[in-house]
């Protein structure tokens, strides 16, 4: 959280040819007071470490680019900074008590009640904070379920562990697979290890944040399943009426992000 910080501009004028001509000032930018964002409550190393509602230290990159955007930004609200699960964090924003967000992907679901960069009506894709690649996990040594990147075989009547996230629950669900959704990426490979499940749907970064004695009973079948774009997004209410800070702070939230 940090404290409002005011600046006050300062006009110039000169005297030329018997006028008092004052040079253009930039136009201060609408500012809001308070702005409230949310990110991740699980650990995604190196995104954000730790889970739960505090804040681990290192916190993530997440919060880091969050601190260089407002410390780049002309105006100087009151940053509220929460740890929110994901379904929270989209009800949130969709009712305005959450303002932005500082990863979301492209889905119906944000496009309802968010705006984010776009370009020709797409995600702008110079505007990308982060890509993340999903897969499908087994336990090592397994055969019974089988990828090869267009059709998932299994024993009879098998259910596929997936990640909350929307873009791998979308996924799955536009495949067709019966699925149980874990409560983070994490947890959903931890309904492998503890064999509630034959396969699980999930990201590379969930897979490398278990420890090392998980990892060695699981394998990833190759190839991929997917790869999403991730991007800034905030409130629809908020980006009209903050425009210009907004889309500085997703600007300098990238370049946060790039920088790293």
């Amino acid at each position: 959280m940090w404290k409002s910080i005011g600046r006050q501009g300062v006009g110039a004028s000169v005297l030329a040819a018997g006028f008092l001509v004052c040079a253009p000032a930039q136009a201060a930018p609408v500012c809001p007071e308070t702005v409230r964002i949310a990110v991740i409550d699980f650990a995604f190393p190196p995104y954000m470490f730790g889970a739960g509602g505090e804040f681990a230290n290192p916190p993530g990159k997440h919060v880091e680019w969050v601190h260089a955007a407002i410390e780049a930004s002309r105006c100087k609200p009151r940053v509220e900074l929460v740890r929110l699960p994901v379904a929270r964090m989209r009800m949130e924003l969709g009712a305005g008590k959450l303002d932005l967000l500082v990863a979301g992907s492209d889905n119906p679901k944000i496009r309802a009640i968010a705006a984010m960069p776009l370009r020709d009506g797409k995600p702008d894709p110079g505007m990308r904070v982060q890509s993340v690649e999903y897969g499908l996990y087994v336990l090592r040594g397994q055969t019974e379920v089988q990828w090869d990147g267009r059709t998932l075989t299994g024993p009879p009547d098998f259910k596929v562990g997936v990640s909350p996230l929307v873009a791998a629950s979308s996924f799955a669900r536009e495949q067709g697979w019966k699925t149980e959704l874990g409560q983070t990426p994490a947890g959903a490979l931890k309904m492998l290890v503890g064999g509630r499940m034959p396969v699980v749907l999930t990201s590379y970064t969930a897979y490398m944040s278990l420890p090392e004695a998980e990892r060695s009973k699981i394998q990833k079948l190759d190839p991929p399943a997917l790869t999403t774009d991730y991007y800034p997004v905030a409130n629809k209410t908020f980006h009209a009426t903050y425009t210009d800070f907004v889309e500085k702070f997703w600007r300098d939230l990238v370049k946060a992000a790039r920088a790293d």
